[in-house]
């Protein structure tokens, strides 16, 4: 069975809208796990901004009571 130009068409136009939806569904799953990397990258700053603090307060306790190196 040889193919026609119309039934070329309609084969191109399936295809085009599959690669369509699948490029859709490929940027929204990117973007889910970009937003979901960037929370965790702001919850390790925030906490390493924490550890950063406690430091700080841990070297003044030191130098209180004298057990600074």
């Amino acid at each position: 069975m040889k193919l026609d130009k119309e039934d070329i068409k309609q084969i191109r136009g399936v295809v085009k809208e599959e690669i369509t939806v699948a490029k859709k569904e490929i940027i929204a799953t990117l973007t889910r796990e970009i937003n979901d990397l960037a929370e965790i990258n702001r919850v390790v700053i925030s906490e390493v901004s924490k550890i950063a603090e406690l430091e700080k307060r841990i070297i003044r306790i030191e130098h209180k009571i004298g057990i600074a190196g």
